[in-house]
């Protein structure tokens, strides 16, 4: 996904997927053309981590109040495990070349593993801190690729808010939807490579100066809390498309879904705008990730771990069809198509 289609989607996702009155897209575009040092952080994990909506980088201040005491709440990766009281202190250490990682705590279930760290290092006004490589495996072998990444790097004017020189806050995603159901504890390594770079140039860009430190090696056991599992198939019609519902799992880091859709114009670049309906009164927007062909991805940060409510649903609201030229307008197939989470009887 280019970075026109991602910004148009998420343009879409923010303008439909939510209230008019929220006013949601012109707060997202100015955080992601905010011309900010900071914003580096999201490029630091060399691989497609967006869900389309809601795991943008909060490249926001800190202050030395609220790290003392909060600091992990103002990440929304952090925000269900520690609303919940879910995550388990770690409190590990290590040093190369004059910079530390600490490892402050974990959590782990069956569609996520979420790791809270800070890195400190000198504080030198033209010199970045970047993360060329972080893996994520089990003692059986298991690899939890990273999805997701949220930094708190810098200050804040407006918010009061700062963090000491020299130190990076971050909280990591990896994803372990692939291999559920895990066993009830997880054994892992996380091995991270730091690079250093010199903002030589105009406008923050890093130089070819390139410092590498590492790697730093950590071992902990984390507990792993179960979820519920929903197996498709379950199908719904509308517009003369099938959506189908592959497989859904609910955890207390979120839902992740399966979605595909048939038959669908394969000369278009296309998504979806899904939304979690646990009961009639709530719902929830999601994200979305393209799995090859017509099938999708959607995650919904919010901790939901009882689908089998007997009107719970998960519906699509449209699909959208992008021209990959830019040469035509989209293609709008309204919904909505309603795939009921009850049970089978």
């Amino acid at each position: 996904m280019d970075e026109r289609e991602l910004r148009r989607m998420l343009e879409e996702l923010a303008e439909e997927g939510f209230p008019g009155p929220v006013g949601l897209w012109p707060r997202l575009q100015a955080r992601i053309e905010a011309p900010s040092r900071a914003t580096a952080v999201g490029q630091w994990i060399q691989r497609p981590l967006a869900w389309g909506l809601a795991l943008l980088i909060l490249a926001i201040g800190i202050g030395t109040g609220a790290y003392a005491g909060g600091l992990w709440r103002a990440f929304l990766l952090a925000r269900e495990p520690m609303g919940s009281s879910l995550t388990t202190p770690l409190g590990l250490q290590q040093e190369r070349d004059g910079y530390r990682i600490t490892l402050e705590w974990a959590y782990a279930d069956w569609n996520s593993i979420r790791i809270g760290y800070r890195i400190q290092g000198p504080s030198e006004p033209r010199q970045r801190v970047e993360i060329p490589a972080i893996r994520l495996q089990d003692e059986a072998g298991r690899l939890f690729p990273p999805e997701a990444q949220e930094g708190l790097v810098g200050a804040s004017e407006p918010l009061g808010f700062m963090l000491p020189p020299g130190e990076q806050a971050f909280v990591t995603a990896f994803d372990t939807w692939e291999h559920e159901p895990l066993p009830d504890s997880l054994r892992l390594q996380l091995t991270f490579q730091l690079q250093t770079a010199l903002d030589l140039q105009p406008g923050g860009n890093p130089s070819g100066f390139r410092q590498a430190i590492g790697p730093f090696v950590f071992s902990f056991t984390v507990p792993v809390h179960p979820g519920h599992v929903l197996r498709g198939p379950r199908s719904a019609m509308a517009n003369g498309v099938t959506v189908t519902l592959e497989r859904l799992v609910a955890a207390p880091s979120g839902v992740k879904a399966r979605l595909c859709a048939t038959p669908l114009d394969p000369q278009r670049s296309w998504s979806m705008i899904p939304v979690l309906r646990p009961d009639p009164h709530t719902a929830f927007s999601g994200g979305i990730r393209r799995e090859g062909g017509a099938c999708f991805r959607a995650f919904f940060p919010v901790g939901v771990t009882d689908l089998r409510l007997s009107e719970g649903s998960l519906q699509v609201m449209e699909l959208i069809g992008w021209d990959p030229s830019g040469r035509t307008e989209p293609l709008r197939l309204p919904g909505p198509w309603r795939i009921a989470l009850a049970p089978e009887p």
